[in-house]
């Protein structure tokens, strides 16, 4: 069987696009965590930093994935493998493409710079409580104040980068 004249069906597509989507959630989770850091653009340097392979569930024991590609005979077998290599693929492009491998660890470091900042202020004025800031850091003060370190973590980020046209 040659790839090029593979054809999925459409339950053994839909695995694959829940593959895709779920491999992207998984990434973002793994750079939010730092387990892996936010220059990596390709799907090999995954590798380096956690179980590459096993992103995106198909490599998990589910019914869905199970019943999609069996893998009792050796063309069910390459039908698989065919499979893990379009949804590694999809993420190589993904990752080289886009930014929104990093949202989830911008969204974290912009909650600790806000909430560094709003202590550092409380710590020089003794204040006890956090509710002013709580109140303050609401609705349009929120997203600009937000909107502004989002843009400042994205640059330092890109700054991370040799060629920051691929962030």
């Amino acid at each position: 069987m040659q790839p090029s004249t593979l054809n999925f069906t459409r339950d053994q597509q839909a695995v694959i696009d829940r593959a895709i989507a779920r491999g992207k959630q998984d990434i973002q989770q793994a750079i939010s965590y730092r387990q892996v850091p936010p220059t990596v653009t390709r799907f090999s340097d995954l590798h380096a930093h956690m179980e590459a392979n096993e992103i995106g569930g198909l490599c998990e024991p589910d019914d869905q994935v199970m019943q999609a590609f069996p893998r009792v005979t050796a063309d069910d077998n390459e039908t698989y493998v065919h499979a893990l290599n379009q949804v590694q693929n999809a993420l190589d492009t993904w990752l080289s493409t886009s930014t929104e491998r990093n949202i989830g660890l911008v969204e974290v470091l912009i909650d600790a710079a806000l909430d560094a900042a709003a202590g550092h202020v409380q710590a020089a004025l003794n204040v006890t409580t956090g509710d002013l800031a709580g109140i303050y850091f609401q609705g349009a003060e929120h997203d600009a104040v937000r909107g502004y370190f989002r843009r400042y973590v994205n640059r330092e980020i890109a700054a991370l980068v040799p060629d920051p046209t691929r962030l």
